[in-house]
């Protein structure tokens, strides 16, 4: 039997330092990772090793295996082990099918976990009936799924958003990826590289000059410095004699195993396809990204349904990057343009889709332009400042509307209001406080009503920074779902009307009074630093000039001075005597 130490569940052994001492890393903690190295170095040996070892110390139950191969021979051994949630997988499209039944299990743990008000996995095992596992992602042969460019989102979702659910990946890879691969991954192993470039972008410097095989530069997440290990290679013999107590049989999940071979087939029935027509039909227009982010879903389910919608001609055909029109009888009929001048009331206005015509007064018999023409003027200026306050976000860009949002929470009263620059915040753009209340708000502008992802980031980014109040604060309206979640979570919405009430004051002639003043102090401002400036340094010059005439000065009166005295007092030539 090999000489490995004595495990805990959900532990990973990944060797021994220069002290000969064992390397252990709880998989939580890890909370992914990434295997880099050239071939022949113990890449594979290193994924063998580490899934025989999860599956030998920890039960079915806590634990459940993904196993992604590259060739179809690296992980056979373990076909019968009862973690796996499938088979195990080569083929590249059935690889990407996996990454995408990932994160739709991604998506319904964080649903879950929502209506239960559980924040992380332990939390919700604590008072739920039947515990979810964790899953971990075995992925050997990256390359075959970055060449996809859905699975390139699904691995940076799941990076980003895996370790509260439970989900964690353990990737290797012969080349290494990308920057933006490679900051996915918190903790990273790096066994000989072929470039020094490739060895700092692993944050492994050195590691071109390794020793192969089995010598590798482990970086988990908590260490300043790579550590230098030799890695546990077990042969087969040593990995049959760990599994063969567990090794009791498979026992795949069913509904995960529909859903990863949903990919393969292009004519299955999506659930979320009715769904789906409707927001495109509510939206006037059709992407992948507006239904993942109306409906919760992958880039590759998203634009499987596009292909079905545009097959049953709700929508048109792909036209580059210009989104999809929905074709008639889907499409809904333009509203007709508002008489200008006319005060448009924003509780009482009739929908977009059915618009009302009033019917116009009957004109006065002595002059029938007289009396309109007051009531013209007089509200004429209130519809300006209703079209200026919300619809002139519509068309901005996310950094202006975060910027827009910050001043006008500030004209409201509100202290401390700063745009973030996190990178764990799940999106959360301003900060602000308000009576003693601590807000961490989402500010994004939206084309159509805003579902419950944008709740679900405002939550897990409120927990970045303490106790803060989550807020969504977004030119648009809320589905009902979203407000749903947002009650059992305690998210404040802030909508188009909120937004509104909000811009009405910063669109104040006191405010705008006041930022006139702030503006024109901040040049005279500038104009005074300039005038000090340019003062300082004639002053300087003027010195600088007073110090060299005074030198010249100096050595003039010395000269005048020492000349009497060299030409009056020098010594006397002595006569020589014939």
């Amino acid at each position: 039997m090999c000489s490995i130490p004595e495990l805990k569940p959900l532990e990973l052994y990944i060797g021994t330092n220069e002290a000969q001492n064992a390397v252990v890393y709880p998989l939580d903690q890890l909370p992914h990772l990434l295997v880099c190295g050239m071939n022949g170095c113990g890449r594979s040996s290193f994924l063998r090793a580490q899934t025989a070892l999860l599956a030998h110390g920890t039960p079915a139950e806590q634990l459940r295996l993904v196993l992604l191969d590259e060739t179809g021979v690296e992980f056979v051994q373990f076909k019968e082990l009862p973690h796996l949630l499938m088979p195990p997988v080569s083929a590249p499209e059935k690889k990407a099918g996996a990454m995408l039944a990932l994160c739709m299990e991604l998506q319904w743990r964080y649903s879950v976990f929502a209506k239960c008000g559980a924040r992380e996995l332990e939390d919700y095992n604590q008072q739920a009936e039947t515990p979810l596992p964790h899953i971990v992602a075995v992925i050997d042969g990256l390359e075959d799924l970055l060449a996809q460019k859905e699975c390139v989102g699904q691995i940076q979702q799941i990076c980003q958003k895996g370790r509260p659910v439970g989900i964690h990946i353990i990737a290797a890879a012969r080349q290494v990826p990308e920057e933006e691969i490679i900051a996915g991954f918190a903790s990273r192993l790096a066994f000989r590289v072929a470039t020094k470039n490739a060895a700092n972008r692993m944050g492994a410097p050195g590691a071109e000059l390794l020793p192969i095989p089995g010598t590798a530069l482990f970086s988990p997440i908590n260490y300043a410095n790579p550590v230098r290990v030799q890695t546990k290679e077990l042969t087969d013999e040593e990995i049959e004699t760990l599994i063969a107590p567990v090794a009791t049989g498979h026992h795949y999940d069913d509904d995960f195993v529909r859903e990863a071979s949903r990919v393969e087939s292009d004519e299955w029935p999506d659930p979320m396809y009715e769904y789906a027509r409707q927001c495109v039909i509510e939206a006037g227009y059709a992407s992948t990204s507006l239904l993942q982010r109306r409906c919760n879903l992958g880039y590759a389910r998203a634009a499987h349904i596009l292909d079905q919608l545009e097959q049953a001609k709700v929508i048109g055909p792909y036209e580059g990057a210009q989104p999809r029109v929905v074709l008639p009888p889907y499409a809904k009929p333009k509203a007709a343009p508002t008489a200008k001048g006319i005060k448009i009331n924003r509780s009482t206005a009739p929908p977009v889709s059915a618009p009302v015509t009033e019917p116009a007064p009957p004109p006065a018999e002595e002059t029938p332009a007289q009396p309109l023409v007051p009531e013209i003027v007089e509200t004429q200026p209130e519809v300006q400042r209703q079209v200026s306050t919300v619809q002139g976000c519509d068309d901005m860009e996310g950094h202006d509307f975060e910027h827009l949002c910050a001043d006008a929470l500030r004209a409201n009263g509100y202290k401390q209001v700063q745009v973030t620059q996190a990178s764990g915040d799940y999106g959360i753009d301003v900060l602000a406080q308000n009576n003693g209340v601590s807000y961490a708000i989402q500010c994004k502008r939206y084309n159509s009503p805003v579902g419950n992802h944008a709740v679900q980031e405002a939550y897990a980014g409120a927990a970045y920074y303490g106790s803060s109040v989550p807020v969504v604060l977004t030119n648009q309206d809320f589905t009902p779902a979203a407000r749903e979640m947002a009650a059992s979570l305690g998210v404040k919405l802030w909508g188009r009307s909120e937004l509104d009430d909000l811009l009405r004051v910063y669109e104040s002639t006191e405010q705008r009074r006041k930022r006139m003043i702030l503006k024109i102090l901040k040049v005279v401002l500038k104009i005074a630093l300039y005038a000090i400036g340019a003062a300082a340094v004639a002053l300087l010059v003027v010195a600088a000039g007073i110090v060299v005439i005074s030198a010249y000065a100096m050595v003039f009166a010395a000269i005048l001075v020492l000349a009497p005295i060299l030409v009056f007092f020098r010594p006397k030539k002595r006569r020589r005597r014939r």
